[in-house]
C-alpha cells in the first residue's frame, strides 16, 4: 500500500506577522506549524506502517523553503519520502492554483491512497482535497471522523455529514479529508 499525506503549514495564531500593504499574512516571517487536520492525517498514515511496514508513506506539502527542516522531521519519525514543492511564484496562491499545483506533481506518482485534513487554520475551506480529487479523476470524501479500514482496492470510513455518522466503502485510489 502507497499512501501520500497532503499536509499544509499555517501560521501560528499566536505568533503571525502581517503585511498590510499586502493584506496577506506575511509567512516568511511568521511562525509555521503542521495544521491541525493534517496532523491527523499523517497519524493515521505513519499507524499504517507501523502495523503494515511494507505501507509507503509520503508526505507533500507546498511552501516556502524554510519548511525543508520540519519536512525532514517526517523522515526522521519513518515517513519513507517528504517532499516540498517551493517557488516564489507559488507564494499566495488561492486553494485551485495550490491544487493544480499539487495535482500535477501527484500525475506521475504512483499511489492508492492520498490522505489530507478537511480544514485549515488560516482558511478552513476545505477545497483543495476535493479540487485535487477532481483534476485527478479520483474518488473523495471530507469530513471523515474515523478509517476503519483500507486495503488498495477500498477504504471504509465514518463521515460526519449533518451532524449523522455514516458509513462508507469507497474505491480506491481515493482523496480521504480527515
Amino acid at each position: 500500500m502507497k499512501i501520500i499525506c497532503l499536509v499544509k503549514f499555517v501560521p501560528d495564531t499566536e505568533k503571525f506577522e502581517y503585511d498590510y500593504e499586502t493584506d496577506k499574512i506575511d509567512r516568511d516571517a511568521s511562525k509555521l506549524i503542521l495544521n491541525p487536520d493534517d496532523k491527523n492525517a499523517v497519524a493515521f498514515a505513519m499507524a499504517q506502517k507501523k502495523q503494515t511496514p511494507s505501507t509507503y508513506v509520503e508526505i507533500v506539502t507546498m511552501g516556502p523553503m524554510k519548511l525543508e527542516e520540519p519536512m525532514k522531521d517526517f523522515v526522521r519519525l519513518g515517513a519513507d519520502q517528504a517532499v516540498l514543492i517551493s517557488d516564489r511564484q507559488f507564494a499566495g496562491s488561492d486553494s485551485l492554483v495550490t491544487s493544480r499545483i499539487i495535482s500535477s506533481y501527484l500525475a506521475s506518482k504512483d499511489y492508492d491512497l492520498l490522505l489530507t485534513g478537511t480544514h485549515t487554520l488560516d482558511g478552513g475551506t476545505g477545497h483543495v482535497g476535493p479540487q485535487i480529487a477532481e483534476v485527478m479523476g479520483i474518488n473523495q470524501y471530507s469530513d471523515i471522523v474515523a478509517i476503519k479500514e483500507v486495503t488498495k482496492e477500498y477504504s471504509i470510513v465514518e463521515a460526519l455529514q449533518d451532524e449523522k455518522t455514516y458509513r462508507l466503502k469507497i474505491q480506491n485510489p481515493s482523496v480521504l479529508s480527515v
